[in-house]
């Protein structure tokens, strides 16, 4: 290609991409930003001193997501020396590590608030933080050994509200920390296998207000909603010198989930089976409070299922090479469970999952395109209407495979590249900016 630009297409492509900033949102995501509450943490990609460092993420910074907790597997997902960027290249700037690149904020051991900017809506499994170890090594790149766990936050698939208007979420930074030390934060998503990760630097600079007082026992414990096999719990909410930073939740003795909120789902329950609950508070340093009074729950008999699950929704596909097309989609919901997934592929059925929402394709044929849709299943047989069809446009082998459209890059009029599974034709010659929006200007660039 030719080393030209053209100044007029960037004019048009810039304006383009200004009005284009709603619909790119529509991939995005989250990411932690210091709101208008004092005293919140920004992550590393969102503070304006870290611009240097950050290439191309800095204009993308609620686009760290990587594989989520594999099992419950603490950090499954990363891996060593890619912990920042979650393996996303367009991040990997953020995976330079050092005792003095990153700008850093002063904190105080004891309660720290963190508030996500949510750009898109997801159901969420759970928040989780953690934090470097005393003795950790700042001048080498990240590894999940150097982390601890100090806060865990079930959501339930509660889906957070577009902004930064969400209440900020609390961690305890352990009396032992001081000075430098790298804090991990992790928006773990419900309904797919993905999660969001940002890293905060902080510098630890002493002892906060030491908090020995424990929060107030959890009032009304009460059961709503009491199926065959979940009951609904709610309670009036406690309170504290300092603040309530989550509940935990007892059944039959054995604590069964942690939740920041003042209500609580258990699945999963036996049918005409009798269980106790209680409740118990705790706040950022640890204290608790006694247990709730008991409450004594029913689960009902076993309903005859003839309902069958909601379609399964926001059918897309995630990854796409010449060789195979990874589709990607929202759990459907059941009054008894879903078990199970048919994928299609024009109009055939090409494979079935358990207890999962991705599905990797690996029959296709380069250079062919496919219309793929979803349905659900439950266990009396039951299924889902069909997901809406989707196109997928599989990239040629032939020694010329379609490469991926770099924002940078130097374009003439009918070259193709691919972005997020897409591929597109340039319709005018062009060098790129590496404004992430100019691939949706109509001036610049058409679907193929």
């Amino acid at each position: 290609m030719k080393q030209r630009v053209l100044i007029g297409a960037i004019a048009l492509a810039g304006m383009a991409g200004s009005m284009l900033v709603g619909a790119s949102a529509a991939h995005s995501h989250g990411y932690i930003t210091n709101t208008a509450t004092e005293g919140e943490l920004t992550a590393r990609v969102a503070m304006d001193e870290n611009k240097p460092h950050l290439g191309d993420i800095q204009y993308e910074p609620q686009s760290v997501e990587g594989h989520g907790d594999e099992g419950g597997a603490p950090l499954s997902g990363l891996t060593d020396g890619k912990i920042a960027s979650a393996g996303v290249a367009m991040a990997a700037g953020l995976d330079k590590q050092s005792a003095d690149l990153w700008a850093k904020q002063d904190v105080k051991t004891g309660p720290v608030k963190v508030n996500w900017n949510f750009t898109a809506p997801h159901k969420t499994d759970y928040y989780a933080y953690y934090i470097t170890k005393q003795g950790w090594d700042p001048d080498k790149p990240l590894k999940k050994s150097d982390f601890e766990k100090v806060t865990h936050i079930e959501r339930n698939g509660e889906i957070p509200a577009l902004g930064g208007a969400n209440a900020p979420q609390t961690l305890n930074i352990p009396a032992d920390r001081s000075g430098y030390h790298v804090i991990l934060g992790q928006w773990e998503i419900d309904d797919t296998r993905m999660a969001f990760y940002n890293v905060m630097d902080v510098n630890v600079q002493g002892k906060g207000v030491e908090d020995t007082e424990a929060p107030s026992v959890p009032g009304d414990l009460a059961a709503s909603n009491v199926t065959h096999n979940s009951a609904r719990l709610d309670w009036r909410p406690s309170k504290d010198n300092v603040g309530v930073t989550g509940y935990d939740v007892y059944r039959d003795g054995t604590k069964v989930s942690t939740t920041e909120g003042t209500s609580f789902t258990d699945k999963g329950l036996k049918a005409e089976t009798a269980y106790t609950y209680q409740v118990v508070a705790r706040d950022a340093a640890g204290n608790t409070s006694d247990k709730s009074t008991v409450l004594k729950v029913t689960t009902k008999a076993v309903p005859a299922d003839t309902e069958a699950p909601t379609a399964p929704g926001h059918l897309h596909a995630h990854h796409t090479t010449s060789s195979e097309v990874m589709l990607m989609w929202s759990e459907s919901s059941d009054d008894v469970a879903v078990t199970g997934y048919e994928i299609f592929r024009d109009g055939k059925k090409t494979g079935a999952v358990q207890d999962a929402t991705t599905y990797t394709d690996k029959s296709v044929e380069p250079g062919t395109t496919y219309t793929y849709k979803v349905r659900a299943l439950d266990g009396a047989g039951n299924t889902s209407e069909f997901s809406k069809s989707i196109e997928v446009k599989v990239p040629a082998s032939d020694g010329t495979e379609i490469p991926e459209w770099d924002p940078k890059g130097t374009y003439e009029k009918g070259d193709k590249v691919t972005h997020k599974g897409t591929t597109y034709v340039c319709v005018q010659s062009h060098q790129g900016n590496g404004d992430p929006n100019w691939i949706t200007a109509l001036s610049l660039w058409q679907q193929a």
